[in-house]
C-alpha cells in the first residue's frame, strides 16, 4: 500500500472517534453528563475538594473563612492600666499621688517625676517594664532608698538638689548607662551624709549647751544647801566657836568636791566645743541620740572632777603634776587648785578612768608614785 493511503487510513479512525465523542458528550435534558454538574443533581463522579492538594511549590490560598475572621488585639500587660502618657504635672499617678514635677519622659518608654519623692513610670510594654525595673533596682536601688530616708523632714526647696540628682541617675540607668548612674547617685548619697553629719554636730553642741546650764545650777544649788545646813546645825545646837569651826572643817571637803564638779562640767563643755569636728556623733535625723550623748558627756565631766579630787584626798593618787611642774598633794590644794583639777578631769575624758586602771594594778601595800597629766 502506498504511504499516502496508509496515512489516510490511520487518521480516519481518529477523526471518527472524535466525532463520536462529541456526539456522546452532548447533554440530554434531564440526563447528567460526567464532569458537568446539573443544578439539583449531585455528581457522584466529581472528586472531593478536601482531598485535592495544591501542587508542590505552590502556596495554598487562604480560605474565605480565615480571611473573614477578625484579628484580636493583644491584651494590655499593665494590670493598673496606667500608661507613660498619663504622667503630667498636676495629674495623679497610678498610686493616686499628685505629680508636682516631671524631670524626663520618653513616650511609651519611661517617665521620671516628683510626687513627694522621685518616682518612675516604666515602659508600657510589660517585658520591657520588667527589664527596666530590674536594672534600676540593681544599679541604684540601695543608694536611692538611703537618700529617700535621709531626706525625710526636709522641705521641697532644701531637698530639690538631691531629688534632681536622683532623677538624673535613674535616667542614666534607663538610657543604658548604669555605671554613670551609679556613680552619680553614690556621690549624692555621700554629700547628703556629710550635710546630715554637720547638722548632727550642731545639734550635739546645742543639746550639750542646753544641758550645761541646768547641771551647773544643780551643783551650785547643792553647794548652797550644804552651807545653809551647816549654819543651821550650828545655830540650833548653840554650839561654841570651837564646834562651829569643827563643822566648817567638815563642810569644807564637800564644798571642794562640788566646786571640782562644777569645774569638771565646764571642762567637759570646753572639750565638746573643741573636739566636735573630729568627734563621731549621730546624724541630725537621730536627735535623741545626740541629746543623750551630750548629757552623758557633761555628767562624766562633772563626776570626773569630783572623783579626781577624791583620789587625791584618799591617797590613791598622792600627788598630781601637770607637765614638769611641782604638782599638788592634798595638803597644798587651795580653791584655785580645786578648780584647775576639776577642769582638767572634765576636759580629759579618759584621765580618771586611766588613773583608776593604774591604781587597780598596784599591789596592796606597795608605795604609790605621783601621777603626771
Amino acid at each position: 500500500m502506498p504511504d499516502g493511503l496508509a496515512a489516510i487510513s490511520e487518521v480516519a479512525p481518529v477523526a471518527a472517534s472524535d466525532s463520536e465523542a462529541r456526539i456522546k458528550s452532548r447533554p440530554v435534558a434531564g440526563v447528567p453528563v460526567a464532569g458537568v454538574p446539573v443544578a439539583g443533581v449531585p455528581d457522584a463522579a466529581a472528586p472531593d475538594a478536601a482531598v485535592l492538594a495544591p501542587p508542590a511549590g505552590v502556596a495554598e490560598a487562604p480560605s474565605a473563612t480565615a480571611a473573614a475572621r477578625p484579628r484580636v488585639a493583644a491584651e494590655p500587660c499593665r494590670s493598673d492600666g496606667f500608661l507613660v502618657a498619663g504622667i503630667k504635672v498636676g495629674s495623679k499617678d497610678s498610686q493616686d499621688r499628685l505629680i508636682t514635677l516631671v524631670y524626663s519622659t520618653r513616650p511609651g518608654k519611661y517617665a521620671i517625676y516628683l510626687a513627694g519623692d522621685v518616682r518612675v513610670e516604666y515602659a508600657d510594654d510589660c517585658q520591657e517594664e520588667a527589664a527596666q525595673r530590674a536594672t534600676v533596682v540593681a544599679s541604684v536601688g540601695k543608694a536611692r532608698a538611703e537618700i529617700t530616708s535621709l531626706l525625710v523632714g526636709w522641705g521641697p526647696d532644701r531637698r530639690s538638689v538631691y531629688d534632681c540628682k536622683v532623677a538624673m541617675a535613674i535616667e542614666l540607668v534607663l538610657e543604658r548607662k548604669p555605671e554613670d548612674g551609679r556613680t552619680m547617685i553614690e556621690d549624692a548619697r555621700a554629700e547628703l551624709i556629710r550635710e546630715r553629719a554637720a547638722g548632727g554636730r550642731l545639734q550635739y553642741i546645742c543639746y550639750a549647751a542646753s544641758w550645761c546650764l541646768p547641771l551647773m545650777l544643780l551643783l551650785a544649788g547643792t553647794e548652797w544647801l550644804t552651807h545653809r545646813s551647816a549654819a543651821a546645825v550650828a545655830t540650833v545646837a548653840a554650839a561654841t566657836p570651837a564646834a562651829v569651826a569643827t563643822l566648817a572643817q567638815a563642810a569644807a571637803p564637800a564644798d571642794d568636791f562640788l566646786m571640782a564638779g562644777q569645774a569638771g562640767l565646764v571642762g567637759a563643755a570646753f572639750s565638746i566645743a573643741l573636739a566636735v569636728r573630729s568627734r563621731t556623733v549621730a546624724l541630725d535625723t537621730d536627735q535623741w541620740s545626740n541629746a543623750a550623748d551630750g548629757l552623758l558627756r557633761l555628767v562624766i565631766g562633772a563626776i570626773s572632777g569630783s572623783v579626781l579630787l577624791l583620789l587625791l584626798s584618799s591617797g590613791l593618787v598622792p600627788r598630781l603634776a601637770l607637765g614638769d611642774g611641782a604638782g599638788w598633794d592634798w595638803g597644798t590644794i587651795g580653791w584655785k587648785a580645786v578648780l584647775v583639777i576639776g577642769f582638767i578631769a572634765g576636759f580629759l575624758e579618759r584621765l580618771v578612768p586611766d588613773l583608776l586602771d593604774k591604781a587597780a594594778v598596784v599591789p596592796v601595800g606597795a608605795p604609790s608614785t605621783g601621777q603626771r597629766v
